[in-house]
């Protein structure tokens, strides 16, 4: 009953409707592909990726974004060769897991070095290099960026990673870094000024240990295989993102969008 007072209601103008329907052209029908993109933290490297976003243009190119926060790169590269999504944003873990094998490649980069900083508690002991002799450092999990940063910063402080330190896998670092799960940690922007306001000491850049490219976007190569279009399209949408963010004109915007993903300071986010 209620289809039939519908189409005498609609009259002239259902040759339209079934037109409209037919093309995709109506609203009610949406034939936007859903679209799971992996991400092991919430971090500001990725701006680019959350400017597109919530500028609509990954939608423009037909596709609807869904984030699926998983703990640890290494998990969210065996999500992407599992084909339980098409994208994560764990590029440093990405490139490893490519380079141990797995069937995925890292295909865009827009941060190409590290800005994490290893910071320590002065209060559970630590105020020097040297005092991390026979503490715990936490990293987001075993194998993960971090954890292979922590280990070179370590080296570079002339510390042996296996004997001198405890490194924990604890997911999100500055939780466990603030509740002294852990007496130091690597941490970056805004955990870092929150971390000097709270007296942690600065011990090492992680930028001068080591040299790589931290964000980005993996995939696996079935997906290349079989969907390049959809690679393409995915990749354009983000690199319109970039755009935005790189173009001064657009400052105070960025701001406010780095203050939104991450609950920075807006002062720390234009920092």
């Amino acid at each position: 009953m209620t289809s039939m007072i519908l189409i005498k209601k609609l009259g002239s103008a259902l040759p339209l409707v079934i037109f409209l329907a037919l093309s995709g052209l109506w609203t009610g029908a949406s034939s936007a592909q859903e679209i799971l993109v992996a991400h092991p933290a919430l971090t500001f490297g990725d701006i680019p990726y959350y400017i597109a976003k919530e500028k609509g243009f990954y939608r423009d190119e037909g596709m609807q974004v869904k984030d699926l926060y998983i703990r640890g790169g290494v998990t969210a590269s065996q999500a992407l060769q599992a084909g339980s999504v098409h994208f994560t944003l764990a590029l440093g873990t990405g490139v490893r897991a490519a380079l141990s094998g797995m069937n995925i490649k890292a295909v865009m980069v827009y941060c190409d070095k590290p800005y994490h900083f290893l910071y320590g508690r002065p209060d559970l002991g630590v105020r020097s290099a040297a005092d991390l002799k026979g503490k715990r450092v936490g990293v987001t999990g075993l194998g993960s960026t971090t954890y292979y940063a922590a280990r070179k910063v370590l080296e570079r402080m002339d510390l042996d990673a296996d004997k001198d330190v405890r490194i924990l896998s604890v997911g999100d670092i500055w939780p466990a870094l603030v509740g002294g799960s852990v007496e130091a940690g690597l941490i970056r922007p805004p955990f870092t000024n929150m971390a000097e306001k709270m007296g942690m000491v600065r011990l090492a850049y992680v930028g001068d240990a080591i040299q790589m490219p931290m964000s980005g976007l993996v995939t696996s190569e079935k997906l290349i295989e079989e969907q390049p279009d959809l690679v393409r399209r995915f990749i354009r949408s983000t690199v319109n993102g970039l755009r935005v963010f790189r173009d001064r004109k657009n400052e105070a915007e960025s701001i406010a969008a780095l203050s939104r993903v991450t609950k920075m300071d807006p002062e720390v986010a234009k920092q």
